[in-house]
């Protein structure tokens, strides 16, 4: 059964409760606020340990401390308001706080033989660890007749000495003049006849540890509701779960990302996922521009209540069309750290009542005071909180409309509107949880060796590929067919390909679907073509048809043919115009941002070859360019040498050799018109360098397409962990309690709508 069905269900099922109360009267006293604010499930609070990390004052580039000048929430400050921060070592792990006893660091006997060449070295004043600096071992130094490790500082660069140790001797004589050594560095302990070899005399510090404690979670009745609503038709449909299997499903899911939070937030604590200056900015930045949006809203609703124009005071769009849009031109994605604690009030221009325009100032603060007003109704109408919640937020709220009594108060309350916790839920939340679950990734690819070196990805991987090819060559076709970068060419059997479609319109599909039913092959081929003369098509302004004009396939063949005739010397212009042109005309959804396009096979399926995952038409107009690619001719010229091509009216002006980049005629299939694009033809037994670009396009390398490969890694890793994590904890009694009695009427009620409706439905689509 659909969604809508089961939205149908639940509105009558309300319909026959509310209309057996005004019958009735006592016989049923149904309270929605009541019934739809059951909770479900409940995750109790779980104790968390982790090593409290090192913090210290967070510099910027120039070794300034950075400040919160306006006291935004969520950063920790010493006591001049100077932000403090997780110092970390030189590999981005968070640098642990040692324990103090007696006002000194305690330690523990560390292995004689400790990896790597670093070590931290503390600083203790007046019974407090007061920083942590991280030095590099770099060798041994003669100074005087005594040999002395060379050490240095990871931050400053500068040199410091510590002691050795040699051979089988307990100590080391230093000259008179030999230089003074910094406590606390380990002792480098070297062979008697060879200053490369050594190990570490070493004593590990013991770290603080520390107890995070998540806040009990509870899920309600309306949140599963939704969830059966939206999805459960899949899972049941496309997986064969009954109502029960789908409930628990959904109860795993609520719990499994309950726990993964607390485990995340833990994380967070320990400084093993980054929270800092850059992520709080992001979230506040969202949270003010979730605001913004909101309050544009309203203030057309002003505006048109006294019949009054908004000024303008920026362009936005609504972020979901039809079809995708060309993206930003392609920016420096490396991370950029930012130094100054993120305000509103640094950009006085969006703040309220700062307009020159006394009006807009007076819509604005209407408009704050109606704001106020929608997070009271999001209040009221959200049955997914718990009473305490609802009357803390209710008291912000309360606070909120006291500040809207006055001009100078509203004008302030916009800018703090970022304190508040009811702000934060409505529009920070997601933010927040989803900037701390990649960090979280990137730390559980740390800890999992799913190393982040592409070069050393890049070498296994193509390894891996040339080795199972050589095995059986269905192992590459299955790889050429696949989604993963494809490094080794086993042979010439796939080429790649791109294409525009221009569809049929719903009816046109139909019609077809009927006569092709009771009639030939040959009657419908000919009735085919002709609805495929009746195709009207539109081009696409900001992702959706721009209906104002319909044009015929010749027409938009012209234009397409133009355009892709007049780069046909340069590949990689070819390549940026017909992406261009398919952000213009195309309709396929697997092709917007698909970088390598459709592999195709080169021998078709009546000859020994693949079995075809595409349109017969499709397929054969594909292995033309590419025929005609392999003998160096014009697509017209191959076709008119060929005994199985036509040439159609489309094909007089592509006379030019097909090279990569060239397009075909338009071809027509069950779908609609196609204009195919060679992307990518192989050699056999050729390998993909790590930086050489993966198509004429020239959008991404090889290296980069790796590091994708590597998140998609990571994110099965993630997977993998929160499902450890949801098992865990679902074997510790009484963290999970779910009541599904609670559900039990409306399970009932689903498998009804689910397991009786279904023909009836099937019938009424037919």
């Amino acid at each position: 059964m659909k969604r809508k069905t089961i939205a149908k269900l639940i509105t009558l099922i309300l319909a026959v409760v509310v209309a057996a109360t005004v019958l009735t009267g006592c016989i049923v006293n149904y309270n929605e606020d009541e019934d739809l604010s059951q909770v479900i499930l409940e995750v109790n609070p779980v104790e968390i340990k982790y090593i409290v990390p090192m913090k210290g004052d967070y510099l910027d580039l120039d070794g300034n401390k950075v400040k919160n000048p306006n006291n935004e929430p969520g950063f920790e400050t010493d006591a001049e308001g100077n932000v403090q921060a997780v110092l970390y070592d030189h590999a981005g792990n968070p640098i642990g706080k040692p324990m103090l006893e007696n006002g000194a660091i305690k330690y523990e006997q560390g292995s004689d033989a400790v990896s790597g060449e670093y070590a931290v070295l503390y600083a203790v004043e007046n019974g407090a660890v007061t920083g942590a600096t991280e030095y590099r071992y770099t060798g041994v130094i003669n100074v005087g007749g005594t040999k002395l490790a060379q050490w240095v500082n990871v931050s400053d660069h500068s040199e410091e000495k510590g002691k050795t140790v040699y051979g089988k001797l307990s100590g080391v004589t230093y000259g008179s003049d030999a230089p003074a050594t910094l406590d606390g560095l380990p002792e480098i302990k070297l062979d008697e006849d060879a200053d490369g070899n050594f190990s570490w005399e070493y004593r590990a510090p013991i770290f603080e540890k520390a107890t995070f404690t998540s806040e009990k979670e509870s899920f309600y009745k309306v949140t599963l509701i939704n969830y059966f609503n939206n999805y459960a038709a899949d899972i049941i449909k496309d997986r064969g779960y009954d109502v029960d299997e789908a409930f628990e499903y959904f109860i795993r899911n609520f719990y499994s990302g309950s726990l993964s939070r607390a485990e995340q937030d833990a994380a967070t604590l320990a400084g093993n996922v980054v929270f800092g200056v850059t992520e709080q900015n992001r979230v506040r930045r969202a949270v003010y521009d979730s605001i913004d949006k909101r309050l544009a809203i309203i203030y057309q609703d002003i505006a048109d209540d006294f019949g009054q124009t908004v000024p303008s005071v920026g362009e936005s769009t609504d972020d979901k069309t039809t079809y995708p849009v060309p993206g930003d031109e392609e920016k420096d994605e490396a991370y950029e750290k930012e130094y100054k604690v993120w305000s509103v009030t640094d950009e006085p221009e969006r703040c309220v009542g700062t307009s020159l325009s006394g009006n807009f100032n007076s819509m604005q603060r209407e408009g704050v005071r109606r704001f106020v007003d929608y997070i009271e109704r999001s209040v009221k109408d959200n049955y997914a909180m718990s009473e305490e919640e609802r009357a803390h937020y209710n008291d912000e709220i309360a606070e909120m409309y006291k500040k809207c009594a006055t001009v100078s108060g509203v004008d302030e309350l916009y800018t703090k509107f970022s304190e508040y916790d009811v702000v934060h839920m409505l529009y920070g939340n997601n933010t927040e949880y989803t900037i701390k679950q990649d960090g979280f990734k990137a730390y559980l690819g740390r800890s999992r060796n799913i190393t982040s070196d592409v070069a050393s990805v890049y070498a296994e991987e193509l390894a891996k590929q040339v080795r199972a090819a050589s095995e059986n060559i269905e192992n590459y076709y299955t790889a050429a067919t696949g989604d993963d970068t494809v490094l080794y060419f086993a042979d010439n059997e796939y080429f790649w390909v791109k294409h525009i479609l221009i569809p049929f319109s719903d009816d046109q599909k139909s019609a077809l679907e009927k006569y092709k039913a009771k009639n030939s092959d040959a009657a419908t081929e000919a009735y085919r073509e002709q609805l495929g003369k009746q195709v009207r098509v539109y081009k696409h302004k900001n992702g959706e048809d721009d209906t104002s004009r319909a044009y015929t396939i010749d027409e938009a063949w012209a234009d397409i043919s133009g355009a892709m005739l007049a780069v046909s010397s340069n590949a990689y212009a070819a390549a940026r115009k017909f992406d261009e042109l398919i952000y213009t005309y195309n309709t396929d959804p697997g092709i917007f941002d698909n970088e390598m396009g459709y592999a195709v096979t080169a021998t078709p399926e009546s000859e020994g070859g693949k079995e075809e995952s595409y349109m017969i038409e499709f397929a054969k107009e594909s292995r033309a360019l590419y025929n005609a690619y392999r003998r160096n001719q014009s697509l017209l010229e191959y076709k008119q040498d060929s005994a199985v091509y036509g040439v159609s009216k489309y094909d007089e002006i592509l006379t030019s050799e097909v090279e990569i980049g060239s397009i075909s005629a338009p071809v027509l299939t069950d779908y609609g018109w196609h204009i195919i694009y060679l992307n990518y033809v192989p050699v056999a037994g050729t390998q993909r360098a790590l930086n050489e670009y993966l198509t004429a396009g020239r959008y991404s390398t090889v290296a980069e397409s790796i590091g994708d490969d590597i998140s998609s890694r990571i994110d099965a890793a993630y997977v993998s962990w929160q499902s450890s994590v949801a098992s865990k904890y679902s074997k510790i009694d009484g963290v999970i309690v779910s009541y599904k009695d609670r559900f039990a009427k409306r399970l009932e009620d689903y498998a009804k709508a689910y397991y009786n409706n279904d023909t009836e439905e099937e019938e009424e689509e037919s």
